[in-house]
């Protein structure tokens, strides 16, 4: 495709007034496949890359006059109106949104496409309060660019330490986690305008450091990386947004309420797995590293190892004692307390044993021995926070100048040598590093260690402790147990439906006329045949990793419209009746399900496809019965299931129209300058799911609600 010669052919200027001759030219060069569709992004990411927004526009133009479906689609999974694409600044693409309303009728773009981009029409007014947020950033950073580094990420620090040592969970409506986010956008900027290599690695301002004014910085920062992930949920969820200009009020809704509840139900299911998982460890009674850490801090006192030191700054300095004595339980394969829960938990997401995951192998590090480096970071911890725990309030510029070592690459090998070998160590290390040449905004909770400068790294202690390393590291990677084989999650389903009949299979292929595709597990129970998509993904925590899950899903979705749409061909039934071995020839009703192994979405339905948790369905199947504020409810007859309530199961949701029933508002409200947010959400009110399920809510869950 010659797009010089067809920009030459339409003209300088702006197309906006000139649609029939773009339709003309795309009539006299069509887009012929993928290749002249690839040249086409390039030529829109080069003019996104160089600010050219006339050209941008007009290409816009071209692409959507020749395809409007394909490209509009396109266009919202790029993210081409996000105003991060462009630093911040909101007038590309305020710009080319009025471009594109101002002809969509010209154009005939599709009607969900315009709305759209009437939604991001709305949303880019609160742009400039974001980019004025920037760029206070950028000037407060600048100000104090020696310092600013070490001063943040010990602020950061800080309130992991409060979280684990005082129990305080949230700063100014801000999570730790929360926090993280905002500090790597901040270490994002400083290693974009400035040099690294020139941060001050000793000395913070302690005068500022004791004030609020990092810790303003943080949460300005954590805002605009809140604006990033309201930017997905309008680009890829679908949610929209509508403006107030009278009270400068923007509100950000859910394409349906059962959307946004299916995503709280899934945070909502996991965090209560962790806590069961927690209070199975204490009543298992492991051992523990935060004794242990207690053991070694007595040590350290004994061998005078912790020191208060003056030059060249004021500061508390805590030297390790060394292996002895402990290298054995530093590398023991059996798990801790504080590793029983988020492992266990990790394991039930992935559906292996612990043993299992601790051989799996990424990058040529095993997960047993990333569980162990991280098990010296979290005993050094448990020593260290205590102790500057009980300073925070008689010198809290000390306990700053303390938090943040800063250590030699050789140290660093050295306490993850205690967990592995020399050549593992390094390889951990190099997992561990955020590297400013990579050039992207990361995240300190995934590569929590910094490295200024050659050799010499700021280690978070209380960050990289709090860390879920082996599953953080699976996401950064992108890798998965089942990578290059099956995934367990359709098989064990499969167990689970022989227990309603002897008619259940999984990873049934097919090939009908020209059309291939496989069912992850399928039955049959009297005359209804139950069709499922099983997927699995790690429990997304950010919005990007829900884009993921989310991904999983659609690609089921597509795969049983397939099945849908050849199942009314009497060829296809005959085929898929030979292939199962069963006689389909009296089958009265299908029902398509997705099963998720993440407990994402939960209650959600795609199409005509529902979408069950793997846990809940499995108990349904299994017993009928599920747990309610720690309450056995019985959801069927006993015995064995039957068709027609597993069909009402999935088909008219029986567990999860009561559960949603007892789900409420819960708006966010963000205040940002002079512009106020408002985002649609939802929180399960206990009393609420008693009263659906017929169970007492216990009086401490009812005092706390």
């Amino acid at each position: 495709m010659n797009i010089p010669a067809i920009i030459a052919s339409i003209g300088p200027g702006v197309w906006i007034d000139r649609i029939a001759a773009v339709r003309q030219e795309i009539a006299s060069n069509p887009i012929i496949g993928g290749s002249d569709r690839r040249e086409l992004e390039e030529e829109i990411h080069r003019a996104i890359e160089h600010g050219r927004r006339g050209r941008l526009c007009n290409l816009l133009l071209l692409v959507l006059a020749a395809d409007p479906e394909r490209w509009s689609r396109w266009c919202r999974r790029s993210g081409l109106f996000r105003v991060t694409r462009y630093d911040l600044n909101p007038s590309i693409p305020e710009f080319l949104v009025q471009c594109l309303l101002t002809v969509a009728d010209q154009l005939i773009l599709p009607a969900p496409f315009v709305r759209y981009l009437s939604s991001v029409q709305s949303f880019l007014k609160v742009a400039p309060a974001i980019q004025s947020l920037n760029t206070a950033l950028v000037r407060n950073i600048g100000r104090d660019r020696t310092h600013a580094l070490k001063a943040l990420l010990a602020t950061l620090d800080l309130s992991f330490l409060i979280r684990q040592q005082l129990g305080r969970f949230e700063f100014d409506g801000f999570l730790p986690e929360e926090l993280a986010e905002g500090f790597s956008y901040l270490l994002f900027i400083y290693a974009k305008r400035f040099r690294l290599d020139r941060a001050d690695i000793g000395e913070m301002d302690l005068g500022t450091v004791v004030t609020t004014f990092y810790f303003d910085l943080i949460k300005d920062a954590a805002r605009i990386r809140t604006y990033a992930r309201w930017e997905i949920l309008l680009d890829y969820f679908g949610y929209v947004c509508s403006y107030d200009l009278d009270t400068k009020t923007a509100h950000i809704a859910p394409p349906e309420p059962r959307f946004e509840q299916s995503i709280r139900l899934g945070y909502i299911h996991h965090s209560t797995q962790t806590m069961v998982m927690v209070q199975r460890t204490k009543d298992e009674n492991a051992a523990s590293l935060a004794d242990f850490g207690n053991k070694l801090r007595e040590l350290m006192e004994k061998k005078g190892l912790i020191q208060l030191k003056k030059e060249p700054v004021e500061r508390w300095v805590f030297a390790f004692p060394g292996p002895d004595g402990f290298s054995k339980l530093l590398q023991s394969e059996g798990l801790f307390a504080e590793e029983i829960p988020w492992i266990l938990s990790l394991c039930k997401d992935l559906f292996v044993e612990p043993d299992e995951l601790q051989q799996f192998d990424i990058g040529g590090i095993k997960l047993g021995a990333l569980i162990r480096a991280h098990r010296v970071i979290t005993v050094i911890r448990f020593a260290i926070a205590p102790f500057l725990a009980g300073q925070l309030k008689t010198n809290p510029g000390l306990v700053a100048q303390s938090l943040i070592p800063v250590l030699r690459r050789d140290s660093l090998l050295g306490l993850f040598t205690f967990a592995s070998d020399a050549q593992k160590a390094e390889s951990i290390l190099e997992l561990l590093t955020w590297k400013a040449a990579a050039g992207n905004v990361f995240d300190a909770i995934y590569q929590p260690l910094i490295e200024l400068r050659p050799g010499w790294y700021m280690v978070p202690m209380n960050v990289l402790g709090s860390a879920d390393l082996v599953r953080n590291t699976m996401a950064l990677k992108q890798v998965r147990l089942s990578d290059g084989k099956s995934d367990p999650l359709a098989a064990l389903f499969c167990k689970v439906l022989l227990a309603a009949t002897e008619k259940a299979g999984s990873e049934v292929s097919y090939k009908y006329n020209d059309e291939t595709g496989e069912v992850d597990a399928i039955c049959l129970i009297d005359d209804i045949l139950f069709v499922f998509e099983c997927k699995n993904s790690l429990h997304p925590c950010s919005v990007f990793e829900l884009r993921t899950s989310f991904d999983h899903l659609l690609h089921a979705q597509d795969q049983l419209d397939r099945f849908a749409r050849l199942w009314v061909e009497a060829g296809f039934r005959r085929t898929l009746s030979q292939k199962v071995g069963w006689d389909l020839s009296s089958v009265s009703h299908v029902v398509t399900c997705i099963v998720t192994g993440n407990r994402m979405f939960a209650g959600l339905r795609l199409g005509q496809h529902a979408v069950r948790p793997f846990y809940e369905t499995g108990n349904f199947v299994l017993t009928g019965e599920v747990t309610i504020l720690g309450q056995t409810v019985t959801l069927r007859p006993p015995g064995q299931v039957s068709a027609a309530v597993l069909r009402d199961f999935i088909e008219n949701d029986a567990l999860h129209r009561k559960t949603v029933a007892a789900m409420e508002r819960a708006d966010t409200i963000v205040k940002l300058t002079d512009i106020s947010v408002i985002v649609e959400s939802y929180r399960l009110n206990p009393i609420k799911l008693g009263q659906e399920f017929g169970v007492k809510v216990p009086k401490e869950v009812e005092d706390e609600f």
